[in-house]
């Protein structure tokens, strides 16, 4: 019976990357976040669980990167 085996509790002790599709808010998690088709993409031995990237730092780097392709596009770069 797995009910007798919740709530679990998990050692945080290894850090994966994921790679997805999409990102929308969800109520179904704690994070309150949804991923749409994740796929782990590598197991990051080289990082340890003190290295966090924050989904906000993350989204602030996408939109400096989409931005400055915006300001390419065509200038033939």
């Amino acid at each position: 019976m797995i009910g007798d085996y919740l709530p679990l509790e998990v050692k945080l002790n290894i850090v994966l990357e994921v790679a997805f599709n999409s990102i929308q808010p969800g109520t179904r998690h704690a994070s309150g976040l949804a991923l749409r088709f994740p796929k782990i993409k590598a197991v990051r031995r080289d990082k340890n669980v003190g290295f966090r990237r924050h989904l906000s730092v993350r989204s602030q780097s996408r939109q400096a990167r989409r931005a400055n392709l915006s300001a390419n596009f065509g200038r033939g770069a």
